[in-house]
């Protein structure tokens, strides 16, 4: 935990502002949220809400280009001092974000609403919205590394990737989801495979939020909620308790995810005709889905590990990406010798459960995102909060060291150098 404080507060300052992918739309909605304003709104064809103009001031001015690979170091410093004048407004345009319902900002928004009342600049607004997302982030990824039962060090790996720094120190809804996920999969994990005895209605109802959670931020992942039935009955209760709980929880989810439809549906991306172009492409949508995995696979795979920033090239050296996934398939493979024994038919779950995130995934984006014969707009950071699901599959009890201690060692030798390479990296793109 200490470690990641330290990391990803590094990442908080180093990474300028809105030089994470979407940053600025995310910071027009958390501050429209702020003002207690749930919904976006249309102007014409676009989709935002009335805000001070100061935000844009402040995004145009660090950000001369659209495509610069380098902020303007002396306007950011500028910008800490702009003035926010809330009074001055102009409708600003923020797109996918409005879909996301306002419980995913949360965070964020209490933050900008705090750095209101004392008539904070735009910028400092947008450091006080990531440092109270990160801190969120923080809390969650310890409970998970805590509470899961096998993997211990994937989790501290998945949370320390530079992927997920950067997305926990920003204003994305994506650190919220990658933590809350995480936390699912090992609250999950620890009844279905550790030694907690009983699942207590205090447990039950931190299940319920983590789901709602879940279902209110990006319900693509709800498939997971499936682990549930990994729990074994004796752990819940009676039968009928544990399919009162399983129902409910399903039909909770469900209803979240119709209840924000309802209120987003008149500028919902996802509409009868795309769900029905779906339908009537089937079999286009199973050749454009390996042609995409064919094509772009390598680049996920990038994407995954340090794929962030604005730049078609990701900030990292492709030596770094490659041998932090390599680390941690070896972790997984080599490190399970003391872990709980997960038989085929649990293995058989959890690898269905990961096959229908990554369709779920590939299919909305097929509706709207096809270029071709590829499908595009899937980035390779929306594999973190399954991710854990694919490394189960090289967790083995009969190979690796009876002792783990020697590959924890491993483990944190390469972070202790690859964690302030990677900083220095990123200092010396932006800054030098």
């Amino acid at each position: 935990m200490i470690a990641g404080a330290l990391v990803g507060l590094w990442f908080l300052f180093i990474n300028p502002p809105f030089f994470i992918m979407d940053e600025n739309r995310h910071f027009y909605r958390a501050y429209q949220v702020s003002e207690g304003h749930f919904t976006a709104t249309y102007q014409g064809h676009e989709v935002g809400g009335v805000l001070p103009e100061s935000l844009n001031l402040t995004e145009t001015a660090i950000i001369q280009k659209e495509s610069a690979e380098k902020p303007s170091v002396e306007n950011i410093f500028k910008m800490l001092t702009l003035a926010l004048e809330s009074q001055k407004r102009v409708f600003i345009e923020f797109g996918g974000s409005s879909l996301t319902s306002p419980v995913a900002y949360i965070p964020q928004a209490l933050a900008i609403f705090l750095g209101r009342l004392f008539n904070f600049s735009p910028l400092i607004l947008l450091y006080l919205g990531r440092l109270a997302n990160f801190s969120v982030w923080l809390v969650l990824v310890y409970f998970a590394v805590k509470k899961t039962p096998i993997l211990k060090w994937v989790f501290i790996l998945l949370a320390l990737m530079p992927m997920s720094l950067a997305q926990a120190a920003s204003l994305s809804v994506d650190a919220l989801v990658n933590s809350v996920s995480l936390f699912l999969l090992a609250f999950i994990f620890s009844y279905a495979f550790g030694e907690q005895k009983k699942l207590n209605n205090l447990g039950i109802f931190l299940l319920f939020a983590l789901a709602s959670l879940l279902a209110l931020s990006k319900p693509l992942y709800l498939p997971l909620l499936v682990l549930f039935f990994l729990i074994p009955v004796k752990k819940i209760g009676s039968k009928k308790k544990y399919l009162g709980v399983a129902v409910l929880l399903f039909l909770l989810s469900a209803a979240e995810v119709a209840i924000w439809s309802y209120f987003i549906r008149k500028f919902s991306f996802i509409d009868n005709a795309s769900l029905g172009f779906l339908f009537s492409h089937l079999g286009h949508y199973v050749i454009s889905f390996f042609e995409t995995l064919w094509v772009l696979g390598a680049l996920f795979i990038k994407q995954f590990v340090g794929g962030f920033g604005l730049q078609v090239k990701p900030p990292l050296p492709d030596f770094v990406e490659y041998s932090y996934l390599a680390l941690m398939i070896i972790v997984a493979f080599l490190g399970g010798r003391k872990s709980p024994k997960i038989n085929w038919l649990q293995r058989s779950a959890l690898g269905a459960v990961l096959v229908s995130c990554i369709i779920l995934g590939s299919a909305y984006f097929f509706s709207f995102c096809l270029f071709g014969s590829q499908i595009w707009c899937i980035w390779g950071r929306y594999l973190i909060p399954f991710a854990p699901l694919f490394f189960i599959l090289f967790l083995n009890r009969r190979f690796g060291p009876k002792n783990p201690l020697a590959l924890n060692a491993v483990a944190v030798l390469y972070l202790f150098f690859a964690l302030p390479y990677i900083s220095f990296l990123l200092f010396e793109r932006y800054y030098l």
